[in-house]
């Protein structure tokens, strides 16, 4: 958890120099950070696929989730609208960042 903090703190960071605000102060940070935790999962891959089942498609209650990619894939994205889903191509070894879309509703 150590490295968590420092992590979520300067994603944060960069996501509101984009919506021109100023830093996160100590009163704001409580706000933002809210509960800090890490879930460790890992799927390994089914040796018989048309018995696998997933997590299937929902949506993460966290404000930022990361995600180490493998070549499997599995991760998609709601698309803009809301009325469907896009299949996140895998890069493997990549992390991928996702946020949810109230962070826009952020002002300091």
């Amino acid at each position: 958890m150590k490295w968590a903090k420092p992590l979520i703190r300067r994603i944060l960071n960069v996501l509101l120099k984009g919506l021109n605000t100023k830093e996160i102060d100590e009163e704001s940070e409580s706000i933002l950070m809210g509960k800090l935790f890490v879930d460790l999962i890992y799927y390994p891959i089914c040796p018989n696929p048309d018995l696998a089942v997933g997590a299937g498609r929902h949506s993460d209650i966290s404000l930022i989730t990361v995600l180490l990619q493998d070549d499997v894939g599995g991760l998609y994205i709601r698309e803009p609208e809301g009325n469907g889903w896009i299949h996140v191509t895998p890069v493997k070894g990549a992390l991928v960042y996702k946020h949810r879309g109230y962070i826009a509703d952020y002002e300091q």
